[in-house]
């Protein structure tokens, strides 16, 4: 089948291709597995002193990187709930402790 291509191919040159593509397909599974979500990252990492940013910011992400009608889902669905004050306010206050415990929270189920 080789031999069209690149000639005549040994047993050890065959080995060697079956083990640079297991590699490679090894390689692209782990990086699908652990880069499937970027927005989880971004959704962890969210600055928590500007209220209004933390709520516009949690507002768009927590759609993106939780799945419906789980325990996470739930707690976000929360903290969406009460966020509202700091989305429209002129000058919105600071989070509230039971918004920042939600959101810690939320933090270590994901």
């Amino acid at each position: 089948m080789f031999d069209d291509i690149f000639g005549v191919v040994t047993p050890w040159e065959s080995l060697l291709l079956a083990v640079i593509v297991c590699v490679i397909c090894i390689g692209a599974f782990v990086f699908v597995i652990f880069m499937h979500n970027p927005y989880k990252k971004t959704l962890i990492s969210l600055n928590t002193r500007d209220s209004k940013a933390f709520a516009f910011a949690f507002s768009s992400l927590y759609p993106r990187v939780l799945r419906q009608n789980t325990e996470a889902y739930k707690i976000a669905l929360e903290i969406e709930s009460q966020l509202d004050v700091y989305k429209y306010s002129y000058n919105p206050p600071a989070l509230n402790h039971e918004v920042f415990v939600l959101y810690k929270k939320l933090c270590k189920i994901l």
